[in-house]
C-alpha cells in the first residue's frame, strides 16, 4: 500500500476471518521509500500450517550511490498473527543492478519452506521454524536457477531451470535439500 500524500511503502500480510470475512490481523512486512527498491514474492501455506512471506529490500548506504545491499527476509506468521520477521540473506551490489533476486519459495514438508534466487549469483535456504540455513543451491549446466515445483515423498524436490517455458523447453532437476542435484532431464518441464 502507499497512503495518499505519503512517500512510504508499506508491504503487510492482512489475515480475515473466513467465517466473518474481518479482518483478524495486519502484520506488516516492511517499509520502503521510494528511492529504495522494495519486492515482494507470492505468500504461500507451508505444511507446518505457517504462511510464509518472502520479500526483499535494498539499502543504499550512501544517498543514491552504489553499491547497495539487497536484504532478503521471509515473514513466518501463524492463524493467530504471531509472526516472526527471519533474515535470509544479504547481497552487495557491486554495479546498478535492480533486478529483483527471483525468489521461489515452496513447502519443505512440515518443516518450514526451502528458497531458491537467482540474483547474487544464486543460493538456496532451508528454513525449519524460525531459523534458516544457507546451502548451497543446486548446481546444473550453463548456470540457471533451480525454480522448484514440487516435493517428493522421501523429502527430496523436483525442480525446473524455466519458470515460464512452453513444455520441451527448460530443465527438470531433483534435487535435495542441502543443493545435491540427484538427476537431471533436459528439454522438458514438470
Amino acid at each position: 500500500t502507499m497512503p495518499a500524500n505519503s512517500v512510504t511503502y508499506t508491504y503487510s500480510v492482512v489475515g480475515i476471518d473466513p467465517t466473518t470475512g474481518a479482518q483478524k490481523f495486519n502484520v506488516l512486512g516492511t517499509s520502503c521509500l521510494p528511492d529504495t527498491e522494495c519486492v515482494s514474492y507470492p505468500i504461500i501455506i507451508a505444511g507446518d500450517s505457517y504462511a510464509y512471506f518472502a520479500y526483499e529490500w535494498s539499502e543504499f548506504p550512501t544517498e543514491y550511490l552504489y553499491p547497495f545491499i539487497r536484504h532478503l527476509m521471509v515473514l513466518r506468521i501463524d492463524s493467530s498473527g504471531n509472526y516472526e520477521n527471519i533474515h535470509v540473506w544479504d547481497y552487495t551490489s557491486d554495479d546498478i543492478d535492480l533486478l529483483d533476486l527471483g525468489v521461489s519459495m515452496i513447502t519443505n514438508a512440515d518443516q518450514g519452506v526451502l528458497l531458491t534466487w537467482s540474483g547474487g549469483a544464486g543460493g538456496m535456504a532451508v528454513t525449519a521454524g524460525s531459523s534458516v540455513s544457507l546451502v548451497s543451491a543446486p548446481q546444473v549446466p550453463g548456470g540457471d536457477q533451480v525454480v522448484p515445483v514440487l516435493q517428493a515423498q522421501d523429502g527430496s524436490f523436483i525442480g525446473t531451470t524455466c519458470r515460464y517455458c512452453a513444455p520441451g523447453y527448460g530443465t527438470i532437476v531433483a534435487f535435495d535439500a542441502s543443493g545435491t542435484v540427484r538427476w537431471i532431464v533436459p528439454n522438458d518441464t514438470p
